[in-house]
């Protein structure tokens, strides 16, 4: 009978060692899972328009997730949109820095996978996109004007996107930034410009540097804009300048937008 004792307290002790083993690899295999494990992403589109074709109002949702601890993962929801112009009459004044920084090269990112491409070049793509999106409905109308050492008016008022695209794909970026002379060239277009009533009056200000030629005359000629034309809104786009809108663009713009190379898109149609 003792034997028989021994022989059953043996079993137990195996048994609680083996309960005990079994629970140590399921916690090693969770803190491992937690640590080394992502949830797989799941991007969700709009059915109705088309994002992948930039079409105006389209959306992506990209659903991703990670482990962050035992049991808990941390699930995130990236909300990607196609912004939709809101009135059908609208004259946009599309100011360009075209100075040597442009050149610089930058790294983004686009459903999955990383380019590599110079920030000139990325703007061109997205030029090309956001003149489809303007001139897909309403009567808008896109005059351009690029800026480095000076400033030249490349395009009047115009609705003609093939004129427009043959413009953009011909710009180089070299020289310094000249605020000053861009702005002067908006005042010249103005000067024989007629106001509609029920026409937008737009300045899509795009610039990836500070001024430093003419400096601080760009200041007192966007407050002789203001003066002459109060109808006439000024938004400042800050292109790769980090994410804190800096005090020379406040003092040219009536409103200010943030972009880097994956949000430009965007970032050209909410100024707009």
């Amino acid at each position: 009978m003792f034997k028989t004792m021994v022989n059953k307290g043996k079993n137990k002790i195996i048994f609680l060692v083996a309960i005990c083993f079994v629970l140590i690899s399921l916690l090693l295999i969770s803190f491992s899972f937690a640590e080394i494990t992502p949830i797989k992403s799941v991007n969700i589109y709009s059915k109705n328009v088309s994002y992948e074709d930039n079409k105006p109002g389209a959306w992506r949702i990209e659903k991703s997730g990670k482990w962050v601890s035992k049991g808990t993962a941390e699930i995130t929801f990236d909300v990607d949109t196609k912004s939709m112009i809101k009135t059908a009459k609208t004259d946009i004044f599309l100011v360009f820095d075209t100075s040597g920084s442009m050149n610089e090269v930058e790294k983004y990112f686009y459903d999955g996978n990383s380019y590599t491409e110079s920030r000139i070049n990325i703007l061109k793509s997205n030029c090309r996109n956001f003149l489809s999106n303007i001139f897909s409905s309403g009567d808008n109308r896109v005059s351009l004007i690029r800026f480095a050492n000076d400033s030249q008016i490349l395009s009047e008022l115009t609705n003609d996107k093939t004129r427009l695209l043959n413009q953009i794909d011909n710009l180089k970026a070299e020289g310094e930034t000249n605020y000053y002379s861009a702005l002067v060239d908006v005042g010249n277009m103005l000067k024989n410009y007629q106001k509609e009533d029920d026409r937008e009056v737009i300045v899509l200000f795009l610039t990836d540097g500070l001024p430093n030629i003419n400096t601080p005359n760009e200041v007192n000629q966007y407050n002789y804009l203001k003066s002459q034309y109060p109808w006439l809104t000024i938004n400042g786009i800050q292109y790769e300048m980090g994410n804190v809108i800096l005090d020379p663009i406040k003092k040219v713009t009536d409103n200010q937008f943030i972009a880097d190379s994956e949000a430009l898109n965007n970032a050209l149609l909410e100024a707009s």
